[in-house]
């Protein structure tokens, strides 16, 4: 069998994740970015506030925190 020089988009025979990889990754949607950026500024808020109410109730019932 001859190989003949093909681009990798019009390369069928070859599997899917091989073509996958072949091809380069498109760059990211600039709504995606920031969606992702409110979701862990959001996360983190939420987990600082649970962390200063825990705090807030250990000195309630009484506990020195730190």
């Amino acid at each position: 069998m001859k190989f003949l020089p093909a681009k990798h988009s019009e390369n069928p025979k070859l599997p899917e994740p091989f073509r996958q990889a072949l091809t380069p990754p498109e760059p990211p949607s600039a709504p995606s970015a920031p969606s992702s950026l409110n979701t862990l500024s959001t996360l983190s808020t939420l987990s600082t506030l649970s962390t200063l109410s825990t705090l807030s109730t250990l000195n309630t019932l009484g506990y020195d925190s730190f």
